[in-house]
């Protein structure tokens, strides 16, 4: 059974950002609609990575001393 905390936390999207999604491309609009709002950028994924790495080398260090 899964806990809460490993649940995964419901998207709320405005009622104007669903009103986009309407029309005869509807599944392409909700789509980019979705990934713009899901989607993270990769300098944020770079950036939490650098600093990830950042602290993995200080723990080592601190082993080493």
């Amino acid at each position: 059974m899964k806990s809460a905390q490993n649940a995964p936390r419901p998207i709320s999207i405005s009622p104007e950002t669903i009103a986009k999604c309407d029309g005869p491309d509807q599944f392409q609009n909700f789509d980019r609609v979705f990934r713009s709002v899901i989607a993270v950028p990769k300098t944020a994924i770079e950036k939490a990575e650098a600093k990830w790495k950042q602290q993995q080398a200080k723990k080592r260090a601190k082993k080493a001393n």
